[in-house]
């Protein structure tokens, strides 16, 4: 048997420390470097020693959370109320903020008039009730927790062909110690785009992507958006379509439950019309040509009315192909122009 000191402790580095001694005022001089210690004194043989000791680590290690954030988590969930506008004041309004980086184009319908795309969009927005000391939780600044049980702003895509809602319930979001409270995703949005197919296919199209809010007025809830950054920083190039300019604007509407301003994206496009010209103006002049060149043949010629045959069943057919790929709109459009050259 023999008589043991020691000092199970836990250090600023989380960690824990056993320290052993058969002088027990050697000992007691390291017990303030431990921010949790505790001393035991006792007599026992070397096997009963290992056995209590690694009891003991598992008992100290199970009563201590490592964690600074799930000690957060539960204050959060108890406290926080999803639809109460998160604001010391309650007379005062929210400001969100709204980012937009395109990253793709990947096709416009202009049949159907709809632009199909790809987007990261950046939310920010700051609640009060989620703030919290980071000296009581050892410098934790940054936590992720899900959307969907605290107060999120009512944005919608307003002109979006399937769904207007851009919130799903299980995205999550990074929060600050200040409240900041940050959302981002990658979303395919389908959006309507007016077409104009006068100058088709030396065309420039102008599509909108606007979002709004469902309910609140801009008296308690302002919508606005990032005049710095750079919304092509990561856009893809597309085979058909060139990105000329994107716009911020904003448009305030008023209505019965209040003042809505509304965030629109405009993008500039300009078609690619290299191959357009292979595979529509090219043929257009051909034709002309050969039914020109009609004329050169003598009034008898049997072939004279083969050609002009040939020639009329040609423009039918081009008119009829560049009209199955423009909507029937009121604007002159390239079967006009195939019909005065065939004329």
């Amino acid at each position: 048997m023999i008589k043991i000191y020691f000092i199970v402790g836990k250090t600023k580095e989380r960690t824990f420390v056993l320290t052993t001694a058969t002088n027990k005022d050697s000992l007691l001089k390291n017990a303030n470097n431990y921010l949790v210690h505790s001393f035991i004194e006792t007599k026992a043989n070397m096997s009963f020693l290992i056995v209590f000791i690694f009891s003991l680590l598992l008992i100290l290690g199970s009563s201590y959370d490592f964690s600074d954030e799930e000690k957060l988590r539960p204050i959060f969930l108890n406290d926080n109320v999803t639809r109460a506008l998160p604001t010391v004041n309650s007379s005062g309004s929210i400001f969100t903020r709204v980012q937009l980086y395109l990253h793709s184009v990947y096709n416009l319908d202009i049949t159907k008039q709809k632009l199909s795309s790809t987007v990261l969009i950046l939310i920010t927005w700051k609640d009060e009730s989620l703030r919290w000391n980071i000296t009581l939780y050892n410098g934790l600044s940054r936590l992720l927790f899900p959307l969907a049980v605290i107060w999120k702003p009512d944005i919608v895509l307003l002109n979006s062909m399937e769904t207007k809602i851009i919130f799903q319930s299980n995205d999550e979001v990074l929060l600050d110690s200040k409240g900041i409270v940050t959302w981002s995703a990658y979303l395919n949005l389908v959006t309507y785009c007016h077409v104009n197919t006068t100058l088709y296919p030396f065309d420039r199209q102008t599509c909108d992507l606007v979002f709004s809010k469902l309910y609140s007025s801009d008296r308690y809830h302002y919508l606005c958006h990032n005049d710095s950054n750079n919304i092509t920083e990561s856009y893809v190039s597309n085979g058909e379509w060139d990105i000329r300019d994107i716009r911020r604007l904003n448009n305030t509407k008023y209505l019965p439950l209040g003042t809505f301003t509304d965030i629109i994206f405009r993008v500039d496009m300009e078609r690619k019309t290299y191959y357009y010209y292979w595979t529509c103006v090219v043929p257009m002049i051909s034709i002309a040509v050969v039914d020109v060149g009609t004329f050169c043949l003598p009034v008898k010629s049997h072939e004279k009315l083969n050609i002009c045959l040939f020639v009329f069943l040609s423009m039918v057919y081009l008119v009829t192909v560049v009209n199955d790929l423009i909507p029937q709109t009121i604007y002159q459009n390239l079967a006009h122009y195939c019909g005065v050259l065939y004329c």
